[in-house]
């Protein structure tokens, strides 16, 4: 019985590991995407936050926030 359970569990990790590695691949994907189209200057991504519209250091986070945007 314990072991049909250990197996279940086992089962279920190895199910959702390869569920997050999947998603992920696919975010990576869109991201990369994303930032080609940023390039090209095709969409204004401030809307979509620091990692596409320009520095990222807690500084700027901290001032971003502080300003609403």
């Amino acid at each position: 019985m314990i072991q049909s359970i250990i197996l279940m569990c086992v089962c279920m990790i190895c199910y959702f590991a390869i569920r997050v590695n999947r998603v992920e691949m696919r975010m990576n994907a869109l991201e990369k995407i994303l930032r080609e189209v940023a390039k090209e200057k095709d969409i204004d991504t401030e809307m979509l936050g620091k990692p596409f519209g320009g520095a990222t250091g807690l500084w700027d986070v901290l001032k971003a926030a502080w300003k609403g945007k």
